[in-house]
C-alpha cells in the first residue's frame, strides 16, 4: 500500500471533524439569532382565542396575584416568535402590584406537536411560569421565576435572574423577589422603575432586549462556556466550534 493510500483515510477523518465544527459553528450562529437577536413585537390579545391554553390556570393564577396586590395590566403575544417552529402558541398576562415597582408575567407555552417532541426528546419540560420583575434607574432588572428551565445561553451581568425550582408558591416566589429587591435598595445602587400601562411595560422590554443585542455583540455573539455546555464539557472542541464562529462572523463582515 502506498503512502497515499495509508494518508487517505486520516485526512477524510479530518475532513469529516471539520464539516461537523463548521455545520456546529452554524446552528449555533442561527440559533443565536433566531431567538436571541430578534425584535420582539407585543401586540395586545384576546385570551378567548388561545382555546388550546389552560385558561383556568391564567385567571386563578391571576385571582392569587390580585389577592397580593396585583391588577391585570393586559394579555400580550410576541407575534415575533409565531414564525416556524419558534412558536410557543402562547400568550402573557401581564400585571402589575399597586404602587408599580413589581411587574408579573403569567405564560403557559404549548408549542406545536414537533417542538413537543423534541423537548421531550430533550427532557425539557414546557410547565406554567410565572414571572417577577423590578427595573431600576441604574439599567439593573432583577427577575425571580418558578421556571426551571436553565438558560444554555447567558444573561447580561444587568439582568439577575434567579429560578426557584421545585414549584414554590406565588406567595414564596413574591417574598424571594421581594426580598432580593430589598437587598439591591440597600446598596444604595438604584430606585426602582414605575410600570402604570401597558406602553411602560413594552418599554421596559425594549430596554431589556437592548441590554441582550448589546451583551451578544461584546461576547462575539457566542462564548466559549455557552458552546462548552452545550457540547456537554468538551472544551477542546468548543474552542474549534469557537474559532470558527468567529471565521464565520468575520468573513460576513469583510463581505458587508
Amino acid at each position: 500500500m502506498s503512502d497515499d493510500e495509508q494518508e487517505r483515510p486520516s485526512g477524510l477523518r479530518a475532513e469529516i471533524a471539520r464539516d461537523e465544527i463548521h455545520r456546529i459553528a452554524v446552528s449555533l450562529i442561527d440559533n443565536v439569532e433566531r431567538l436571541l437577536l430578534i425584535s420582539h413585537e407585543y401586540r395586545e390579545v384576546d385570551a378567548t382565542t388561545f382555546r388550546h391554553l389552560n385558561l383556568r390556570w391564567y385567571a386563578a393564577t391571576q385571582r392569587r396575584l390580585e389577592g397580593m396586590g396585583f391588577k391585570l395590566l393586559t394579555d400580550v403575544e410576541d407575534a415575533a416568535l409565531k414564525q416556524g417552529l419558534t412558536d410557543p402558541r402562547t400568550f402573557l398576562r401581564l400585571l402589575v402590584r399597586q404602587g408599580g415597582e413589581v411587574m408579573a408575567a403569567c405564560y403557559h407555552p404549548k408549542p406545536r406537536w414537533l417542538l413537543r417532541l423534541l423537548a421531550f426528546v430533550t427532557r425539557v419540560r414546557l410547565r406554567k411560569v410565572v414571572e417577577l420583575e423590578t427595573e431600576f434607574d441604574d439599567g439593573v432588572f432583577i427577575c425571580t421565576t418558578d421556571s426551571s428551565l436553565a438558560d444554555e445561553f447567558e444573561l447580561p451581568a444587568e439582568i439577575d435572574l434567579e429560578m426557584m425550582p421545585g414549584s414554590p408558591t406565588l406567595e414564596a416566589l413574591l417574598a424571594r423577589h421581594d426580598e432580593r429587591v430589598e437587598t439591591y435598595l440597600a446598596q444604595g445602587r438604584g430606585s426602582a422603575l414605575k410600570v402604570r400601562s401597558f406602553f411602560d411595560a413594552l418599554q421596559a422590554q425594549n430596554r431589556q432586549n437592548a441590554l441582550r443585542f448589546k451583551h451578544r455583540e461584546e461576547v462575539g455573539l457566542v462564548t466559549l462556556g455557552e458552546i462548552t455546555r452545550f457540547l456537554k464539557g468538551n472544551e477542546p472542541k468548543a474552542r474549534l466550534v469557537k474559532a470558527e464562529v468567529e471565521r464565520i462572523l468575520e468573513e460576513r463582515q469583510h463581505r458587508g
